[in-house]
């Protein structure tokens, strides 16, 4: 039937067999439904009202319709929610396939990658995210259906697009090069094996990549964090009573205490706190973010004469190089020539798109390294073989033993703040790759990525392994490499393991200087220039925010500096909404209750504009009849219910009636346990006659 009556259409989501029970077109709806008899039996007079036979489907189904459903939407509704019931699994099925839209603009970077509107099972989790309006329940029953779909429809979708599978792929290799020198530095900053950092980065890797809130999203062994757990590992800490092997396991029942703690933030679905926390705060993140990758950075200027691994050496025994030194400018070449690749690289038409330019810059420090450097000059740059050793096997399982008398103290203050800490980067990081991908923001996103990066501390801290969370700069240059599906992250993961293992000889190869660059090249593209611009255009309050979040995230952690930042706005904003409440008055005369003072209140009343809301009415002067008119206010918070009842309680001391009219609906839920207020101000009861004639008074007003 066409629509040419302009009421609803429903003929493209009704199951097959359906037939249309509207009103014909040439007759009222309303007058149309009213004539079927609310009982059983009014679902077969509908039905039978528009021509259906009395064996057919529908009337068979129209004869189980609950007790009351009396009107034509109602009897449509209970045929669609029969049908879905019929077609359960057939529907789940849909469900997944269009879980698998892609909806994070294509990517792969090859020619073949589909457009945005195609089927891209890399995330089952993009688009609309029909999986997260699924009850939990129903997800905990089918998901090994589910989960096998989703792997079978990803195998097929990468047959068919070879130029996604090498970019991601290809990608991974690079991101894992990457992840090896960092990982190293980070367990050294935490003060553990350099293969807890790397082993800690592979099960992160995997784990998070398969199924992470952000495919593409790269996590591992991240600074943040090892800043933290150094305390623990500190033979100055708060455990320095214990020996190095206690504290370290002291450290392992922390990171289980943390996973446990963030995968519980995930199923609770609290990720919606993400929207607390502003763009100044979240402008200020990624500035510190690329200040502290700009920073960790440094010490690839330094060396360590007297031993033969640079990790061996405390932080106290490195010494710099200058500019004297030959070494310094062959390092400062390799860091620029890496530079100009990757910047260079992607122009270069068709093989641009071939390979990474992080790979490819990568492979160019190399040779220059090995064939220039080393060969000709004479003058070698410090490699990952001279840095940390890579090759190791793989870990046991090793369940945490902090003895006979655990520090719990100790343990649950800083598994609560490596949770924290943990999930306020992942979160951020997920953010901004989803603005530097223009995907949509999602709190089914955040609530996953926090499981799956609880799931990866929980399950490193059983083999020894230090923890993480997401890394902005190495998910910043897998966007970079074109990668934007699972294969990518989950691949870096699997490639480090790998090197680990077999192939450690090939990535010890890497100059420092190399690496460097690349990260360099993270450095600026991660800090928002336009920030200096930004803060001559600015509020006062904004530009601090920004500044602030910016340099306790440089000097504490991420955590404190959004967490500051988050508080920092929450009260520069009640400040300024607080003053932005405007109470206008104006007495009018009515005949038969005489003169009325008319106050129009607007803006939103909360805690921060009650005094100026309480000093805006004049008790004293005003006549024996007053109306507070809240059409254009909303009472948001107790406070300005208690400014209200006070407001109430000073006219009525005075002997003079005070009513409060129009407040909306959110309003009145603030007044429902002030049952004696409500009733007082007509709130809640019918308004009588004489409020009746009082209000025509001031109708127009």
């Amino acid at each position: 039937m066409g629509n040419v009556s302009g009421k609803p259409d429903f003929d493209e989501t009704r199951p097959e067999g359906w037939r249309d029970l509207r009103a014909p077109d040439d007759v009222d709806e309303e007058e149309y439904v009213e004539v079927v008899p609310a009982s059983p039996a009014g679902s077969l007079a509908a039905a039978a009202a528009v021509g259906q036979d009395e064996g057919s489907p529908e009337m068979e189904l129209s004869k189980q319709a609950p007790s009351g459903t009396s009107s034509l939407r109602e009897v449509e509704d209970h045929l669609t929610s029969v049908f879905a019931r019929e077609e359960k699994d057939e529907e789940l099925g849909a469900v997944v396939g269009e879980a698998l839209a892609g909806g994070d603009g294509g990517g792969g970077g090859g020619e073949g990658a589909p457009p945005p509107s195609a089927v891209d099972p890399r995330d089952p989790f993009q688009g609309g995210n029909p999986l997260a309006e699924l009850p939990v329940r129903e997800l905990a029953r089918r998901w090994p259906t589910l989960l096998g779909q989703f792997w079978y429809s990803g195998v097929l979708w990468y047959r068919d697009h070879p130029d996604s599978l090498r970019a991601e792929l290809l990608s991974g290799v690079t991101v894992a090069c990457m992840q090896v020198p960092e990982s190293v530095a980070f367990s050294f900053v935490a003060g553990v094996d350099p293969l807890s950092g790397l082993f800690s980065t592979v099960f992160l890797g995997i784990i998070t990549g398969l199924i992470g809130g952000k495919p593409g999203m790269i996590s591992g062994a991240a600074g943040a964090m090892a800043v933290v757990a150094k305390d623990i590992t500190d033979e100055n800490g708060p455990l320095k009573n214990l020996s190095e092997n206690q504290r370290f396991e002291h450290l392992m029942m922390t990171m289980t205490l943390c996973g446990s703690m963030q995968m519980a933030f995930g199923f609770l679905r609290l990720g919606g706190l993400v929207r607390l926390i502003p763009s100044t705060a979240m402008l200020g993140f990624m500035n510190a973010l690329a200040i502290i990758i700009f920073m960790s950075q440094l010490s690839a200027f330094q060396t360590c004469p007297d031993y033969k691994l640079f990790t061996d050496c405390k932080e106290s025994e490195r010494e710099d190089l200058t500019l004297a030194q030959t070494t310094t400018w062959m390092m400062i070449v390799i860091v620029i020539m890496t530079m100009i690749v990757m910047h260079l690289w992607p122009k270069i038409p068709k093989v641009g798109k071939f390979l990474p330019g992080s790979m490819v810059a990568l492979i160019v420090a190399s040779v220059w390294e090995h064939g220039v450097n080393r060969a000709i000059l004479d003058v070698p740059t410090r490699i990952v073989s001279e840095t940390a050793g890579v090759k190791g096997s793989f870990p046991p399982f090793d369940f945490a033993d902090v003895g006979g008398s655990p520090r719990w103290g100790v343990i649950i203050e800083y598994a609560f703040s490596l949770a924290a800490i943990g999930l306020v980067e992942s979160i951020m990081t997920l953010q901004a790759c989803n603005e530097i991908t223009s995907t949509p923001q999602s709190v089914f996103r955040a609530n996953q990525e926090s499981v799956a990066q609880g799931l990866a501390n929980f399950v490193s801290s059983l083999f020894g392994a230090m923890g993480g969370d997401a890394m902005i700069g190495q998910s910043t240059i897998n966007i970079m490499n074109g990668a934007r599906g699972r294969l990518s992250s989950t691949s870096a993961g699997v490639f480090l393991l790998i090197f680990i293992l077999v192939a450690s000889p090939v990535i010890e190869l890497l100059p420092i200087a190399g690496l460097t660059g690349v990260l360099f090249m993270v450095v600026i593209n991660t800090f928002h220039w336009a920030t200096f611009a930004k803060l001559t255009r600015m509020r006062p309050s904004d530009g601090i925010v920004v500044v602030v979040v910016t340099v306790l995230s440089v000097m504490y952690n991420l955590a404190i500096g959004v967490g500051v930042g988050v508080v920092l706005t929450s009260i520069f904003g009640a400040w300024n909404l607080g003053s932005k409440i405007t109470v206008t008055r104006r007495v009018v005369h009515n005949p038969n209750v005489g003169d009325i003072a008319v106050y129009k209140v607007y803006g939103t009343l909360f805690f921060s504009g009650t005094t100026h809301f309480k000093n805006a009415f004049n008790v004293k002067d005003d006549p024996p009849t007053i109306i507070a008119d809240f059409e254009n206010c909303l009472v948001a918070d107790y406070s300005a219910v208690a400014a209200i009842k006070s407001i109430f309680k000073r006219y009525r001391e005075n002997g003079k009636r005070f009513r409060v009219k129009h407040l909306g609906d959110d309003s009145k839920e603030l007044f429902r346990k002030e049952k004696k207020l409500s009733v007082a101000l007509k709130i809640h009861d019918d308004v009588e006659d004489r409020e009746i004639v009082v209000l025509a008074g001031v109708k127009e007003l």
